[in-house]
Formats: structure tokens, sequence, C-alpha cells
């Protein structure tokens, strides 16, 4: 395929909508595996899980933006107000006493390993779609 025909396909992609279908696909997936691993960060040696509830908590979602998708981790609630303390450390104050709480991250590690195989998942995502619309082979 020559440069101009690739970029003749990847106009076909965008004119026909394949292309947000791509990218909602590539970043479902990373949603997920960010997912995956702030749940299995939640069950280690840094954080122990005792009720569940910071790990029931992770939820992923993706958004459509302006200029693209988003893939997005959250964790916490009202129910689960320590989700920030153990991701980002601070001072945690008691009604006695206070304390420096270290860092222990659990989304920040599942963001960036998601990230990892996004540009690969994305060339997959491409390629299949270029065969579906009829284009490339």
């Amino acid at each position: 395929m020559t440069p101009e025909e690739f970029s003749a396909s990847i106009r076909t992609l965008v004119r026909t909508g394949e292309i947000t279908n791509v990218l909602v696909r590539v970043a479902n997936r990373a949603a997920l595996a960010m997912e995956r691993g702030g749940k299995r960060k939640t069950s280690g040696v840094a954080l122990f899980v005792r009720t569940g509830f910071l790990r029931n908590s992770i939820k992923p979602s993706t958004r459509k933006t302006r200029t693209g998708v988003s893939a997005i981790i959250k964790a916490g609630s009202k129910r689960v107000p320590y989700a920030a303390i153990h991701e980002y450390g601070g001072v945690v104050k008691t009604r006695h006493t206070s304390f420096i709480m270290p860092k222990r991250p659990y989304l920040a590690p599942s963001r960036a390993s998601a990230a990892k195989g996004v540009p690969h998942d994305l060339i997959k995502e491409v390629r299949k779609s270029l065969r579906t619309v009829g284009i490339g082979g």
C-alpha cells in the first residue's frame, strides 16, 4: 500500500465514522486493563484487603471528547473516602493524633501499564477496520 492509498483509506475511516468506533474499542480495552491492574494492586503487599470496599470502588469508563476518546479510571466514594490518601499519600488526622500516610499508588501504575498496550491495540484495530470496510488487506 502506498502512502497515498493509506491516506485515502484513513480518510474513508474518518468519513464513515469507523475511526471513532476504533478509538472507542481501544479505549474500552484500556479502561478494563486499568481496572484489572488497579484491583490487583489493592490486594498486595502495600494494601491489604479488609472489607474490599476500595477494590470494589474502582470503576473504569470511556468518554468521547472533542479531540478523541478518553479512558478513565476512578476510585472512591462516600463509603470509601480513603481512596485518595492511599493513592497520593498525605497527612491523616484522627481525634487524638495525626500521621503521614505514604503514597501507595494503585491507579497510576495500572494507567501506565495499560497505556503501553494502546499503540499496538490501535494498530491492530485500524487494520481490522480497514479490512471490514473493504479497504486494505
